[in-house]
């Protein structure tokens, strides 16, 4: 299979078609995309994993992830306001509500946010408060059930609902 993913705008279209698909690369569907603040890159989520793209010139990279492309997709992906931290689901322990930080320029988690109670349900969003302070991530229990954790960006301790 050929990778068919193209950043296009206004008369510009960047293609990575014609390319033998690296296991690395989105292999079937993408389920979270957002701007870096700049608005010179994408963060892309799908089933296998979660991967920036350059606006400019198409050209992606992926993130460390360890949970295999067969599960379910990461979840969304974003990023601070100064485009130097991405927000995403922990790839390390899907399935626990857990939320990430990495260090973009290095590709690095800088730290894991815990949810304040056990729980095995995959986050479904997340939101930075505008002083990226807070972060909130949602976790849809069943249908009729959602739970929205917060945490101290800082500390990476839960905080209770203001």
């Amino acid at each position: 299979m050929d990778l068919q993913i193209r950043v296009t705008g206004g008369d510009e279209v960047h293609e990575c078609a014609g390319l033998p698909e690296p296991p690395e690369l989105h292999a079937a569907f993408i389920t979270s995309i957002g701007f870096s603040p700049d608005g010179k890159t994408i963060a892309t989520s799908g089933n296998s994993g979660i991967r920036l793209w350059d606006v400019a010139t198409g050209r992606g990279r992926r993130f460390p992830s360890r949970r295999p492309a067969s599960e379910s997709p990461d979840g969304p992906a974003i990023f601070s306001a100064d485009g130097r931290t991405l927000f995403t689901p922990s790839s390390d322990t899907p399935w626990t509500g857990a939320v990430q930080s990495w260090d973009v320029p290095t590709s690095q988690v800088t730290r894991t946010f815990l949810p304040a109670s056990a729980v095995n349900y995959a986050v479904s969003g997340l939101a930075l408060s505008r002083d990226d302070k807070t972060l909130a991530a949602s976790v849809q229990r069943d249908e009729t059930h959602v739970d929205i954790w917060l945490w101290d960006v800082a500390t990476g301790q839960p905080v209770p609902p203001r």
